[in-house]
């Protein structure tokens, strides 16, 4: 093939793809319950129940995020960004019904789905999973834990959270913010 027939070909291949993420980028931000301006999401990013979720303004949202808000609220504030792979899962299946396959049990406690925060000023690294019912503080970096590790941000004071099962303390923006790193399944 000669190279101009290349060039043109990978031309409209780009733009036809360019197209393509902005569809999805598009309908990704139509369907979420609310979205800030200069929020930046990769046409990759998955949601599960949109209508539940919000997004402030200037949000990064990279490759491979994946939000699940079924049955609860994901809040995510202003000036957030999320490296690839971030996870944010906001429910879990009823596992309290003994002698029942698991995917046969419909009923819900309130405890199974809990909404998640994440305040301004928030970095996730690589691979976090943040959990049902957590508060990511304002101006909380996440640590480097090895990608097969469980882990989530919460300040000292959050609720959903009383009982603590701190590893070590993570790094804070904010002076004045004590925060906890738990993990778990390591």
């Amino acid at each position: 093939m000669n190279a101009w027939l290349s060039r043109l070909v990978l031309r409209v291949w780009n733009g036809v793809r360019e197209r393509r993420n902005a569809q999805i980028v598009s309908a990704i931000r139509s369907s979420l319950a609310s979205c800030g301006p200069d929020t930046v999401i990769h046409p990759s990013v998955g949601v599960v129940a949109p209508e539940n979720v919000t997004v402030g303004e200037h949000v990064l949202l990279g490759p491979g995020v994946w939000i699940s808000a079924v049955n609860t609220r994901i809040a995510i504030g202003s000036h957030v960004m999320t490296a690839p792979q971030v996870a944010l899962v906001a429910g879990n299946h009823n596992t309290s019904v003994l002698g029942r396959f698991m995917d046969e049990v419909e009923e819900k406690r309130p405890e199974d789905d809990e909404p998640i925060v994440v305040e301004d000023d928030v970095w996730l690294g690589l691979r976090a999973i943040v959990l049902k019912g957590v508060t990511v503080g304002r101006g909380q970096l996440s640590p480097r834990v090895p990608s097969s590790c469980v882990t989530f941000l919460r300040t000292r004071s959050s609720p959903a959270f009383p009982r603590e099962s701190s590893a070590r303390g993570s790094r804070s923006r904010r002076s004045s913010d004590t925060n906890v790193l738990s993990t778990v399944a390591c």
